[in-house]
């Protein structure tokens, strides 16, 4: 994977975490910003090549986020998924904490990495 794979899926991260966090769906962002989800869903995988600064601009306007925090510029640092959604996590049994992960370990098998 190239530097510049690693930074789009950073940059998709980022979209996400502040998508998620401003508990919308990825069909909600996309009709925000004049693309179809399946569009947000590739920004947030970073199976996409490139994504234009005015797109991030948009993004960043709809989540209000300054746009140098999505695309890492502004020297704070990455987010941590595992500690962000802890709260989340520490909710579930026992039982289904284990269902998670199992269900990482899937998803990591199935990464073309």
């Amino acid at each position: 994977m190239t530097d510049h794979d690693e930074h789009l899926k950073r940059i998709g991260a980022r979209i996400r975490y502040y998508r998620t966090d401003r508990e919308m769906t990825m069909k909600e962002l996309g009709k925000k910003i004049g693309v179809s989800e399946s569009a947000i869903s590739k920004y947030e995988s970073g199976s996409v090549r490139e994504i234009s600064i005015n797109t991030i601009k948009k993004i960043a306007d709809v989540l209000s986020c300054p746009a140098e925090r999505l695309m890492g510029w502004d020297g704070e640092p990455e987010i941590d998924f595992v500690a962000d959604n802890s709260h989340i996590i520490e909710k579930l049994s026992t039982d289904n904490k284990e269902h998670l992960v199992e269900y990482a370990k899937f998803l990591l098998s199935q990464q073309n990495d």
